[in-house]
């Protein structure tokens, strides 16, 4: 990595940065929070790192922000970067003080810190323990990463469903994925169960899960993409959480975890429950457009926060940085390198 001197780009930089504020101030992002080796920087208050937009609402629809988190570790000895962790969680705007909104930002607030506190804490030690054993054995190490992202799925009616993916990588041979959902009533903020969707008895609801799903898997056995275990008749009761649904514009979607019903490189199973061929359901949930176009559009938003971000640190955050500047200097524009070990 190297600085350059001159007025040209001088002034190629500060029109640059002019554009990259008034972008970071239209979405309010922060920059993430960099830790040593001590890991010691839980969330707190003020260290919300970054949000995006709300769309209109609709009938009985909430306005969604997405509240980003991050943390980087680095090796105390050296500045290898060890660790890199992002969440990504809702922000519900709650104009009126309704304590139902609250409880839900409460409980995501309370993940958020939850997540953030292990990847920085029992995260940090792991990736410590191999960066020095990666060390001393002569053999590369692989920065570890947890990124949690939520996305919206149904907003409307006095309902909010919300999908979670939880990504982890330590080096294996593979990252890891898992997943969860909440349903809540945005009246009362209670997470909603399957008996408070589908009705009766917990133990009646699941059935009626593991009918749906097993027929759906028997009409896709003659199909040449059948990839389901052989066991998976037993499988799909073993291995279903009854948290693991839910709600999309037309229907209710059932899922399962990574192997739990079929190789990893077949994702996660999903079973859907069309809302118009349902029994009726002991909640009355009318369908609305599918909501693809707005979490792509979040996606997008998110990213270009963070390559505002990077394109931050290493243009402007480089003109800070000590540099190795010969006493006799040839030009306005020569390239000198960076003394600094984080590049």
């Amino acid at each position: 990595m190297s600085g350059r001197m001159g007025s040209p780009y001088k002034k190629f930089l500060a029109g640059l940065m002019l554009l990259l504020v008034l972008c970071a101030g239209c979405s309010g992002e922060k920059a993430g929070h960099m830790v040593d080796g001590s890991g010691e920087n839980a969330l707190g208050e003020g260290e919300k790192a970054g949000e995006t937009p709300p769309l209109p609402a609709g009938e009985g629809e909430v306005l969604v922000l997405y509240r980003v988190y991050s943390e980087t570790v680095r090796d105390p000895e050296d500045g290898t970067l060890l660790l890199e962790a992002k969440i990504t969680v809702p922000q519900l705007e709650n104009l009126e003080n309704m304590e139902g909104i609250a409880a839900i930002n409460r409980y995501y607030e309370e993940f958020a810190k939850e997540f953030m506190a292990y990847a920085v804490g029992k995260g940090r030690l792991g990736a410590q323990e191999e960066r020095d054993s990666a060390r001393e054995a002569g053999f590369d190490f692989h920065t570890h990463r947890y990124e949690s992202a939520a996305e919206i799925y149904y907003n409307g009616n006095n309902l909010l469903s919300v999908l979670r993916t939880d990504f982890e990588f330590t080096g294996g041979a593979h990252p890891m994925h898992y997943r969860s959902a909440a349903t809540f009533d945005i009246t009362t903020g209670e997470k909603l169960g399957l008996a408070d969707i589908l009705g009766g008895s917990t133990e009646e609801a699941l059935e009626r899960v593991f009918d749906l799903v097993h027929a759906q898997i028997e009409e896709r056995e003659e199909s040449s993409g059948f990839y389901y275990n052989e066991s998976y008749r037993e499988d799909l009761r073993a291995y279903y959480g009854e948290e693991d649904f839910y709600l999309t514009g037309d229907g209710l979607v059932f899922y399962y975890q990574l192997y739990a019903l079929a190789p990893y490189a077949a994702g996660f199973p999903e079973f859907k429950m069309p809302y118009a061929g349902a029994s009726p359901l002991a909640r009355e949930i009318p369908p609305q457009e599918d909501r693809e176009g707005e979490r792509e559009l979040h996606r997008r938003v998110r990213e270009l926060l963070d390559r505002n971000k990077v394109t931050f640190y290493e243009i402007y955050g480089l003109s800070m940085l000590p540099m190795h500047i010969p006493q006799s200097v040839i030009g306005e524009e020569t390239l000198f390198p960076v003394v600094d070990h984080r590049f």
